[in-house]
C-alpha cells in the first residue's frame, strides 16, 4: 500500500527489517543518552553541594568569594544541563520519526538542477565535477559559473560542459560578484523543480540528491539541509573541526529540524523547491527595481548585503512561511582549513554574517510576523546559541581558573569539571549516534573544550564588537 503524498512522492508503509532493527537501535542509543545527562548531572550537583563546605575552610579568599562561586556553578550547571537535555530531547523525536524511512525516492526522478558557484578553485574544481557526474540521479542538470576566477578554474571546468550520459554541465562565465551573484545567475538559467546549491571545492556523495529529496513529503517544505563532513583531516584543527561539525548536526539541526526550523542551510549542501526561490527572486526584482547593479551582480533569491548568503536565505525561507528541515544521511565533504589563522578569518567572516543576517531578518519579520508567527523566538535562540552562549562559557571557564588559582588546588571544583567533561563526551556520543560519525572522535572533547572552543568563542566576541562598531572587513 502507498499513500501519495502532495507533491506526487509515494509514502512506503512497507519498511525493510534491516532498517527497522537498525532504527530502533539508534534510537535506544540516544535514548540512554538522555538518561546518561540526568545521571551526570546528579554527581555535578553532589559534588556542588560540598563546594561550600570546603571553601569554608579555604583560608585567604573572602566570605563573598565564598558565597559568590557556589551560586555561579549552580546557575551555570543548571543552565548547561537543561541546554543539553532539550536540544537533545527534541533531536531524539527527530531521529525518533519515521517519515523519513517511510519514502522510497529510486523511481522518483523531477528534474534538478545543482548550483556550483566557483573562484579561483582551480586546484579541486576537477574532482568536484567528477563527483557530480557520479551521483546515482538520473534527469539531473550541473550548471558551474566562473565568477571572475583569474586562475585556471574555467580552463579545467570548459571540457567538461555536455552531456554525461543521462546529466548535462553546463559553463558559465561572468565578472566577479561574490558567491550570491554567481548563484543567482546559475538559477536564472536552471530547469530544476528542486535546486540543490553546493561549494565548488565541496564534494557530494553518490545518494545525495536522492537522500534530500526523500524529504520533501510536505508541500511546505522549501528547504532541506544535508550534512557537511570533513573530509581532509590531516592535523589537530581539522579533527576538532569534524568534531564541531559533529556537534552541529547531531544535535542543533536534529532539535531545530523537529520544528522545521534549520536556521542555518549550509551553503555546502542544500536543496530548496524551485516555487520558493522563485517567490524570493521575484520579490528581490520588486526591490531592486531602479537599482543599478555593478556588472558583476546579479540580483536573486540569494542575498549579498551580508557575509553568509546561506544563513540569509535561510531565515528569508523561514520568514516567509516555508520549512526548512534536515537529512543526516545525505552527505557532502568538504576541505576544513588546515591553519589556525585561516580558520579564525573564516569563523569571523561567518560570525559577522550571521550577526548580519539575524539583524535584518528581525527587522524584516517585525514589519510582517503573521507568516511565521514563531520566527521571533527562533531568532532570539539563534542569538543566544551563536553569541550569548559563548560568553557564558568563556565566563564560566575564568571563574573556574580563578576558583583553582585563589583556592591552592580545589577537590570538589576538579571533580565537577571532570563531570563537565563526561556531560560534553556524552553529548558528542549522542551526535555521533544521530550523524553516523566514529565514535573516537568523542575523545578530543576535552581539547575542543579547553582550546577549540574557546579559541572560537573569543572569535565570536571579536567579530560581535566588530559588527556592532561597523568595523570594516580585514581578510
Amino acid at each position: 500500500m502507498q499513500n501519495i503524498s502532495k507533491n506526487g512522492l509515494r509514502a512506503h508503509t512497507a519498511i525493510p527489517p534491516t532498517t527497522v532493527i537498525h532504527h530502533k537501535r539508534q534510537c535506544g542509543f540516544l535514548l540512554l543518552g538522555l538518561v546518561a545527562v540526568f545521571i551526570i548531572g546528579g554527581g555535578q550537583f553532589y559534588y556542588l553541594l560540598l563546594m561550600p563546605d570546603a571553601l569554608s575552610q579555604v583560608e585567604g579568599i573572602t566570605s563573598q568569594f565564598k558565597l559568590v562561586f557556589p551560586v555561579f556553578f549552580f546557575i551555570f550547571t543548571i543552565l548547561t544541563l537543561a541546554r543539553y537535555w532539550l536540544i537533545m530531547f527534541f533531536a531524539f523525536l527527530e531521529t525518533s520519526k519515521f517519515e523519513a524511512f517511510n519514502i522510497s525516492s529510486r523511481n522518483i526522478t523531477p528534474k534538478v538542477s545543482i548550483l556550483v558557484p566557483a573562484h579561483n578553485e582551480e586546484h579541486c574544481i576537477v574532482e568536484t565535477l567528477q563527483s557530480l557526474i557520479s551521483i546515482d540521479f538520473p534527469n539531473l542538470e550541473i550548471l558551474l559559473v566562473d565568477d571572475g576566477s583569474t586562475d585556471n578554474t574555467y580552463a579545467k571546468a570548459e571540457p567538461f560542459a555536455g552531456m554525461h550520459d543521462d546529466k548535462v554541465i553546463k559553463i558559465f562565465r561572468k565578472p566577479q560578484g561574490g558567491k550570491a551573484s554567481a548563484l543567482n545567475l546559475a538559477f536564472r538559467y536552471c530547469a530544476g523543480e528542486y535546486v540543490v546549491c553546493m561549494d565548488a571545492d565541496s564534494q557530494l556523495a553518490p545518494d545525495s540528491v536522492r537522500m534530500l529529496l526523500r524529504r520533501f513529503i510536505h508541500a511546505n517544505i522549501g528547504a532541506c539541509a544535508g550534512q557537511v563532513v570533513i573530509r581532509n583531516r590531516c592535523n589537530l584543527l581539522t579533527h576538532l573541526q569534524a568534531l564541531e561539525y559533529m556537534l552541529m548536526n547531531g544535535t542543533a539541526r536534529m532539535f531545530q529540524s523537529y520544528f522545521s526550523a534549520v536556521l542555518i542551510a549550509p551553503g555546502p549542501l542544500t536543496m530548496f523547491r524551485r516555487s520558493v526561490l522563485q517567490e524570493l527572486q521575484d520579490h528581490r526584482r520588486l526591490e531592486d527595481c531602479g537599482n543599478r547593479l555593478h556588472p558583476g551582480k546579479v540580483s536573486g533569491p540569494w542575498e549579498s548585503d551580508t557575509f553568509a548568503e546561506d544563513t540569509k536565505l535561510s531565515l528569508s525561507i523561514l520568514t516567509s512561511g516555508a520549512d526548512i528541515v534536515y537529512e543526516p544521511a545525505a552527505l557532502c565533504f568538504t576541505a576544513a582549513p588546515t591553519r589556525v589563522h585561516r580558520l579564525l578569518n573564516q569563523r569571523y567572516r561567518w560570525n559577522r554574517g550571521n550577526i548580519q543576517a539575524a539583524r535584518r531578518t528581525w527587522r524584516r519579520w517585525c514589519q510582517n510576523p503573521s507568516q511565521r508567527p514563531g520566527l521571533g523566538i527562533w531568532l532570539i535562540v539563534f542569538i543566544i546559541e551563536s553569541i550569548l552562549w559563548s560568553i557564558l562559557d568563556i565566563i564560566g571557564l575564568g571563574m573556574f581558573l580563578l576558583l583553582i588559582i585563589t583556592s591552592g588546588g580545589f577537590g570538589p571544583a576538579y571533580i565537577w569539571y571532570l563531570l563537565l567533561l563526561l556531560i560534553d563526551m556524552n553529548a558528542a556520543a549522542f551526535c555521533a549516534t544521530n550523524s553516523y560519525h566514529p565514535y573516537g572522535t568523542i575523545l578530543l572533547v576535552p581539547v575542543y573544550r579547553t582550546y577549540f572552543g574557546v579559541l572560537l568563542q573569543v572569535n565570536t566576541l571579536f567579530s560581535l564588537f566588530d559588527e556592532l562598531k561597523d568595523r570594516r572587513m580585514h581578510w
